[in-house]
């Protein structure tokens, strides 16, 4: 029976993978690695919970204090492939999710049999809001869209930025550690399984650098089709070392705009983080100014 850890499994996308290997007809052991068992617990579809109880191929591990990997290197131990979600956090100076994959690199740096030249487990990272190598060139090179340079200035300096620092420490090690990291385009509720799940409801994945990625327009992908992409590349070679895009195909993959998760995360965290506190200041000093004139003015 093979073995899989998920770092931050409460995510959204993790409890969906997880979910569908356990409906597998000979589901894999799952150590979930999490801060919250009782928050993880209420995440997870009813249908996984059997009487209340956890199925015995899943184990929850509370783990946060990611300066001390000792606690890590019994829980990976045997694991063929780690999946990991990195998210976005308040905290504009964090740096977690550079912690959670420096702690996860060096348990198994330090695990790895001293005989073999690379690890024998591989990590599958989602991106919560992956900034692809492509338009960090142009973001940086000045050539992208004012509106997507004024964005990355304000928001992925503070936040996305500790994502970035993140997938390129991971791609530094690639002379021994097998990854691959999942850029997925639009992300929308499974608010209707039977039209997503449907027939029509395939996706393929397609490397990041690659003509036909290049050339498609992002379009929405379900939850549930993200954690079936996650699975796929954790079981398949041929995407190793690549950022990778799940593009849905057939006809049942059109969602409206209020369905878009990331995209409206994104805009309510720069709303009320960046242009409302700008605003109340500019607002404050514009009053101050118009009273210190109208006192100046009648004296």
């Amino acid at each position: 029976m093979s073995t899989i850890a998920c770092i931050n499994a409460t995510s959204r996308t993790l409890t969906y993978l997880i979910g569908q290997s356990l409906s597998e007809p000979s589901p894999p052991e799952i150590r979930a690695i999490v801060r919250s068992e009782s928050r993880f617990l209420s995440k997870l579809p009813p249908s996984i919970l059997q009487s209340g109880k956890i199925p015995p191929q899943l184990t929850v591990h509370e783990y946060s204090k990611y300066s001390d990997t000792a606690p890590l290197i019994p829980i990976l131990a045997g694991v063929q492939t780690v999946y990991v979600a990195l998210g976005i956090n308040d905290n504009k100076l964090t740096t977690l999710n550079q912690d959670v994959l420096q702690a996860l690199v060096s348990t198994l740096a330090a695990s790895k049999p001293g005989n073999t030249p690379r690890s024998p487990t591989k990590i599958v990272l989602l991106s919560a809001f992956p900034v692809l190598p492509s338009r960090l060139s142009l973001i940086q090179s000045g050539k992208a869209p004012f509106m997507e340079r004024f964005l990355h200035s304000s928001v992925v300096n503070n936040q996305y930025m500790d994502l970035i620092r993140a997938q390129s420490f991971l791609e530094k090690q690639s002379l021994w550690l097998d990854w691959t990291i999942i850029s997925p385009g639009l992300i929308v509720n499974d608010s209707s399984p039977a039209e997503l799940d449907g027939p029509d409801a395939t996706f393929s994945l397609v490397a990041e650098d690659s003509s036909s990625a290049a050339d498609a327009e992002p379009r929405p992908i379900s939850y549930t089709r993200l954690a079936r992409a996650m699975l796929l590349a954790g079981n398949d070679s041929d995407h190793v070392g690549k950022y990778i895009v799940p593009m849905p195909t057939g006809r049942n993959v059109q969602f409206g705009w209020q369905a878009m998760e990331v995209q409206r995360e994104v805009f309510s965290n720069f709303l009320f983080s960046q242009v409302l506190p700008a605003a109340t200041t500019w607002i404050a000093f514009g009053i101050v100014c118009a009273a210190g004139g109208y006192a100046y003015a009648v004296r």
